[in-house]
Protein backbone atom coordinates (compact mmCIF):
# COMPACT_ATOMS: atom_id res chain seq x y z
CA UNK A 1 0.00 0.00 0.00
CA UNK A 2 1.30 3.53 -0.99
CA UNK A 3 -0.12 6.85 0.33
CA UNK A 4 0.96 9.96 -1.31
CA UNK A 5 -0.39 13.69 -0.54
CA UNK A 6 -0.32 15.90 -3.29
CA UNK A 7 0.18 19.17 -1.92
CA UNK A 8 0.40 21.93 -4.79
CA UNK A 9 -1.04 21.00 -8.17
CA UNK A 10 -2.73 22.25 -10.84
CA UNK A 11 -5.23 19.47 -11.17
CA UNK A 12 -7.94 19.96 -7.98
CA UNK A 13 -9.33 16.73 -8.18
CA UNK A 14 -6.04 15.70 -7.67
CA UNK A 15 -5.19 17.85 -4.59
CA UNK A 16 -5.01 15.88 -0.93
CA UNK A 17 -4.66 12.59 -0.11
CA UNK A 18 -3.91 9.06 -2.71
CA UNK A 19 -4.20 5.97 -1.35
CA UNK A 20 -3.38 2.71 -3.55
CA UNK A 21 -2.64 -0.89 -2.97
CA UNK A 22 -0.78 -1.46 -6.22
CA UNK A 23 2.70 -2.60 -5.88
CA UNK A 24 4.04 -0.62 -8.90
CA UNK A 25 2.06 2.49 -10.34
CA UNK A 26 2.68 4.76 -13.11
CA UNK A 27 1.75 8.68 -13.02
CA UNK A 28 1.72 11.05 -15.65
CA UNK A 29 -1.00 12.88 -18.03
CA UNK A 30 -2.44 9.40 -19.43
CA UNK A 31 -5.61 8.38 -18.86
CA UNK A 32 -4.15 5.04 -18.68
CA UNK A 33 -1.89 6.06 -16.02
CA UNK A 34 -3.00 5.01 -12.54
CA UNK A 35 -2.12 7.85 -10.94
CA UNK A 36 -3.72 10.80 -13.33
CA UNK A 37 -2.50 14.12 -13.01
CA UNK A 38 -3.72 17.03 -15.21
CA UNK A 39 -0.55 19.18 -14.85
CA UNK A 40 0.06 20.14 -18.35
CA UNK A 41 4.12 20.38 -17.60
CA UNK A 42 4.38 16.04 -17.18
CA UNK A 43 4.28 13.71 -19.65
CA UNK A 44 1.65 11.47 -20.47
CA UNK A 45 3.78 8.59 -18.64
CA UNK A 46 6.28 10.37 -16.19
CA UNK A 47 6.83 8.85 -13.27
CA UNK A 48 6.90 4.80 -12.09
CA UNK A 49 6.19 3.86 -8.83
CA UNK A 50 7.30 0.03 -7.00
CA UNK A 51 6.55 -0.43 -3.71
CA UNK A 52 9.58 -2.27 -2.05
CA UNK A 53 10.46 -3.92 1.46
CA UNK A 54 12.90 -1.41 2.08
CA UNK A 55 11.41 1.87 0.01
CA UNK A 56 9.93 2.93 -2.51
CA UNK A 57 11.43 3.22 -5.79
CA UNK A 58 10.75 6.48 -8.62
CA UNK A 59 11.88 6.18 -11.96
CA UNK A 60 11.22 8.26 -14.84
CA UNK A 61 12.21 7.60 -18.41
CA UNK A 62 15.15 10.00 -19.12
CA UNK A 63 14.61 9.65 -22.92
CA UNK A 64 11.39 11.60 -22.31
CA UNK A 65 11.82 13.74 -19.31
CA UNK A 66 14.52 15.46 -17.86
CA UNK A 67 14.15 14.12 -14.02
CA UNK A 68 12.06 15.29 -11.34
CA UNK A 69 13.15 17.02 -7.38
CA UNK A 70 13.29 14.71 -4.51
CA UNK A 71 14.04 16.94 -1.00
CA UNK A 72 15.11 19.51 -3.62
CA UNK A 73 17.74 17.31 -5.56
CA UNK A 74 17.20 16.54 -9.40
CA UNK A 75 17.19 12.69 -9.74
CA UNK A 76 17.80 11.30 -13.19
CA UNK A 77 16.67 7.60 -12.96
CA UNK A 78 15.70 5.90 -10.25
CA UNK A 79 16.08 6.61 -6.19
CA UNK A 80 14.42 5.27 -3.52
CA UNK A 81 12.11 7.04 -1.22
CA UNK A 82 10.78 6.61 2.33
CA UNK A 83 7.85 8.78 4.25
CA UNK A 84 8.75 12.26 4.23
CA UNK A 85 10.39 12.81 1.44
CA UNK A 86 9.21 15.65 -1.47
CA UNK A 87 8.65 15.21 -4.77
CA UNK A 88 8.40 17.61 -7.24
CA UNK A 89 7.13 17.52 -10.90
CA UNK A 90 6.09 20.01 -13.31
CA UNK A 91 3.59 22.47 -11.30
CA UNK A 92 3.08 19.46 -9.13
CA UNK A 93 4.39 18.48 -5.44
CA UNK A 94 4.21 15.48 -3.64
CA UNK A 95 4.72 13.93 -0.11
CA UNK A 96 5.31 10.22 0.68
CA UNK A 97 2.89 9.59 3.99
CA UNK A 98 3.73 5.88 3.87
CA UNK A 99 4.42 2.64 2.45
CA UNK A 100 3.55 -0.71 3.40
CA UNK A 101 4.85 -3.86 1.54
CA UNK A 102 2.39 -6.69 1.02
CA UNK A 103 3.05 -8.64 -2.32
CA UNK A 104 6.15 -10.51 -2.68
CA UNK A 105 5.95 -10.83 -5.86
CA UNK A 106 9.26 -10.32 -7.66
CA UNK A 107 10.09 -6.98 -8.32
CA UNK A 108 10.74 -7.70 -11.86
CA UNK A 109 7.83 -9.33 -12.88
CA UNK A 110 5.74 -6.84 -11.35
CA UNK A 111 7.75 -4.23 -13.95
CA UNK A 112 7.44 -6.67 -16.59
CA UNK A 113 3.78 -7.00 -16.02
CA UNK A 114 3.22 -3.16 -15.85
CA UNK A 115 5.43 -2.21 -18.63
CA UNK A 116 4.40 -4.66 -21.00
CA UNK A 117 0.85 -5.25 -20.57
CA UNK A 118 -0.23 -1.89 -20.41
CA UNK A 119 2.08 0.19 -22.14
CA UNK A 120 4.23 -2.11 -24.75
CA UNK A 121 7.87 -0.48 -23.71
CA UNK A 122 10.07 -3.52 -23.34
CA UNK A 123 13.17 -1.44 -23.82
CA UNK A 124 12.20 0.77 -21.21
CA UNK A 125 11.61 -2.26 -18.37
CA UNK A 126 15.10 -3.13 -19.42
CA UNK A 127 16.58 0.17 -18.80
CA UNK A 128 14.46 0.72 -15.65
CA UNK A 129 15.19 -3.31 -14.35
CA UNK A 130 18.85 -2.35 -14.92
CA UNK A 131 18.58 1.03 -12.77
CA UNK A 132 16.54 -0.91 -9.83
CA UNK A 133 19.27 -3.58 -9.71
CA UNK A 134 22.11 -1.12 -9.71
CA UNK A 135 20.37 1.05 -7.07
CA UNK A 136 19.70 -2.51 -5.12
CA UNK A 137 23.24 -3.28 -5.39
CA UNK A 138 24.31 -0.19 -3.99
CA UNK A 139 22.08 -0.50 -0.85
CA UNK A 140 23.26 -3.60 0.24
CA UNK A 141 26.63 -2.24 0.22
CA UNK A 142 25.95 0.59 2.09
CA UNK A 143 24.22 -1.87 4.53
CA UNK A 144 27.00 -4.31 4.61
CA UNK A 145 29.91 -1.85 5.10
Amino acid sequence: MLTLNFIKTPDLLRAGIFCSNRDTLILGRSSQSHILVQDPLLNKVHLYFAVRPSGIAIANDKSVCDGYLSNGKKILGLKMHHPGDIIEIGDTTIEIISFEYTHFRPYRDILEETLNQEHKQPELFDKITFAIEQELLSLEKELNS
